[in-house]
């Protein structure tokens, strides 16, 4: 150890006698990252450890374990799985992880600028699927933006999402304490909801969905819905203001996909979808064809293990019951338009919700499509290998995409944004 503040961790120490060091990942203001190999099992894991001057403030503490926590409770294969929690030799506490190999999708973002309808749809939906186990198990995100959302491979190629960094996440249970401190600012403000950028802790899963939208919409538009340079001037955007339409942006998006978008940012909550697998209902007609089926089956099951929600008469654009087939012209995709076939509404209902999704989401994971071969075909010298992201802190203003840089993002710990 260097100093009080830091520790030294090499390649080639091992640590708890088990775990040799191949490489630092990343450093950040709240620990480290490094990945290592199980001498024993010969895996390959990434070890996030928290930095000493953190180790006796109790709620720095208990995001970092709350992230374990959620990890392991959450059953989604596009979760990261956290296999153990402890403390090093020091005290240190630590969490590990499974390695990923691949890029965030704010790396994705800033090599590509936009992404077709169907690949962006594609791979927001595979986020809904980890949001709704999530959420099914009264565990909202509260920081859910691109340098949270890691694009991986399955082993057929096809591409994956996994969700990171759980650690400001709020959990609905007795159990939730709050760790929103007084005068600071929890998540990451361009893609907070008005509500959460109030309070962190009057928040439920449509935090979540508005999070996404904002995601979906920089996905398809290459920005966010609201820029600002100061925070002040951007929480009264985000709590007063009307966000861009984003056809203003980008002309050839689908006039009801505008309109889902539009509804999963509403300011008022209630006018939002009411749950994330409404929200992945809606984007079903715009997937890839050959994926829309077994998605829409699987979100049908989610969504009867979410929480009711109100929602208000007339707000939501598309009926969330219901999946209809959208016009092939209306779905662009580089090479040409998709031909579409319709989709009819699933309405059985299965005793265990593991049986019901898990079928399904094999299935969606099996296809190798056009989304992987935009994705996997871009330039990869920006592909690295990474833990959970601290992502950019105090970044207010608008992300720059399809800007050449040699910086990639942060490979580091912890991922509160707070502001005195």
């Amino acid at each position: 150890m260097s100093s009080p503040d830091e520790y030294t961790i090499a390649p080639g120490d091992v640590l708890l006698g088990k775990y040799r060091v191949e490489s630092v990942l990343g450093r950040g203001a709240m620990g480290l990252v490094v990945a290592a190999r199980h001498l024993a099992l010969d895996d390959r894991v990434a070890i996030k450890v928290l930095l000493p001057r953190y180790v006796r403030d109790p709620e720095i503490l208990q995001r970092f374990l709350r992230e374990g926590r959620a990890a392991v409770r959450i059953r989604s294969r596009h979760v990261v799985r956290v296999a153990d929690v402890g403390a090093l030799e020091n005290g240190a506490p630590y969490l590990v992880m499974d390695h990923l190999e691949g890029k965030d999708l704010a790396a994705v973002l800033a090599e590509s600028g936009v992404l077709p309808v169907p690949v962006a749809i594609e791979l927001v939906l595979q986020v809904c699927e980890a949001l709704a186990e999530a959420h099914a198990q009264g565990i909202i995100h509260r920081d859910v933006k691109p340098s949270n959302l890691f694009l991986t491979r399955n082993a057929d190629g096809s591409p994956c999402i996994k969700v990171l960094d759980f650690g400001i996440s709020k959990m609905t249970h007795a159990e939730d304490h709050a760790l929103t401190r007084v005068g600071g600012m929890l998540g990451s403000p361009l893609y907070m909801s008005p509500e959460q950028l109030r309070s962190a802790s009057d928040v439920d899963g449509r935090a979540d969905v508005y999070s996404l939208g904002v995601v979906l919409f920089q996905l398809l538009t290459g920005r966010t819905p609201f820029v600002a340079q100061e925070l002040a001037q951007l929480v009264y955007m985000v709590t007063q203001g009307e966000p861009l339409r984003p056809r203003a942006l980008r002309p050839d998006i689908p006039e009801p996909l505008e309109q889902v978008l539009l509804a999963a940012i509403a300011r008022d909550r209630d006018r939002r979808f009411p749950t994330i697998a409404d929200l992945a209902l809606a984007l079903v007609p715009f997937a890839p064809p050959h994926l829309r089926s077994a998605a829409e089956r699987l979100f049908v099951a989610l969504r009867g293990s979410l929480p009711a929600v109100a929602v208000q008469p007339g707000a939501l654009p598309l009926a969330s019951s219901a999946v209809t087939a959208v016009p092939a012209a209306a779905v662009p995709l580089e090479g040409g338009a998709l031909t579409i076939a319709p989709v009819g509404t699933t309405t059985r209902k299965h005793a265990s919700l593991e049986r019901r999704a898990l079928p399904i989401a094999i299935g969606l994971g099996l296809a190798v499509v056009s989304t992987g071969l935009f994705l996997w075909s871009r330039p990869r010298h920006a592909e690295r290998e990474i833990a959970p992201a601290e992502g950019d802190q105090g970044a207010l203003a608008e992300p720059r995409a399809a800007q050449p840089s040699a910086a990639q993002p942060s490979a580091t710990i912890g991922v509160a944004i707070e502001h005195s």
